[in-house]
Order: C-alpha cells, then structure tokens, then sequence
C-alpha cells in the first residue's frame, strides 16, 4: 500500500490547487446584500428595545447617544414589527435611501400605531470583496403621539 507523502511536489501541486479552486469559490458579500443583512439586525436591535444597539448605527455618535436618550424620556414604547417598504440605492452602490414601516404600540394603550421613515444609509469601509459597515445618515424620527 502506498502512502500519501506531503512532500511529493505532485502531491503539494494537487493540494495548492485545490485551495486556490475552493478559495476563488468564497461567496463574498455585495454592498446591497451587506445592506440588507444591516437592515435585519438594525430591525431587530428596534424590535428588542436594543437602543445601544441601535444607537451603533448611526454615522454620527453624538446621533447615536441622542437617540438613546429620547428612547430613555419616551414612555413605553414598544416597536412590534419593522419592514422595508423600499430600497433606492444610489448609482454607484454606496449609499442607499430605505423606507421602512414600523409598527409599535404604547404603554397603557394596547393599540397598534404605524408610521414610515425615510433613511439614508452609507457604506462605510466597503473593500473589494464587499464587505464592510453600513452606517445611519439621518436621525431617527420621534415616534408620532408618543409622549
């Protein structure tokens, strides 16, 4: 029985190759699919009341710890769903414009409340393979008839 003997050249060649086959198969993530894979757990972070979170995706931090604090003086809101109506992302990729439908309700009132917000989002650190961060542009609109 032969042996498989790592310093046989053929055997290093065959290997190499191999590697650099399944490397070229990486998927690697576009900015538009990095967008959406961003909007999910901006989503989320909403949903779970993670306004730290939340607060992380905003360009400008002094944004991000304003919107902690209205979320601290706002009452008991709590945001049940958030969709994305839309997506217009901007001629070279890079940044996008996002409506997203949030549903949330109030504390006593058990009534759903709906509203839409117009975000823009801009690719920070984006490489060659797509990957990098989406960040908040604008500011997060107060809740309509919170308190």
């Amino acid at each position: 029985m032969k042996t498989l003997c790592l310093r046989s050249p053929k055997v290093f060649g065959f290997l190499l190759l191999a590697t650099l086959i399944l490397s070229a198969c990486q998927s690697t993530l576009t900015p538009q699919k990095d967008l959406h894979s961003t909007l999910g757990r901006f989503a989320q972070a909403l949903r779970w009341g993670d306004h730290g979170a939340v607060a992380s995706y905003f360009v400008d931090a002094e944004e991000g710890r304003a919107f902690i604090e209205r979320q601290r003086d706002r009452g008991q809101i709590n945001v049940t769903e958030v969709r994305i109506v839309d997506i217009v992302p901007s001629d070279e990729g890079l940044r996008a414009e996002v409506t997203l439908e949030i549903e949330y309700y109030e504390l006593p009132s058990a009534s759903l409340r709906r509203f839409d917000t117009v975000q823009h989002w801009k690719a920070a650190g984006i490489d060659n393979t797509g990957q990098g961060r989406w960040l908040l542009e604008t500011p997060f609109p107060p809740f309509p008839g919170a308190d």
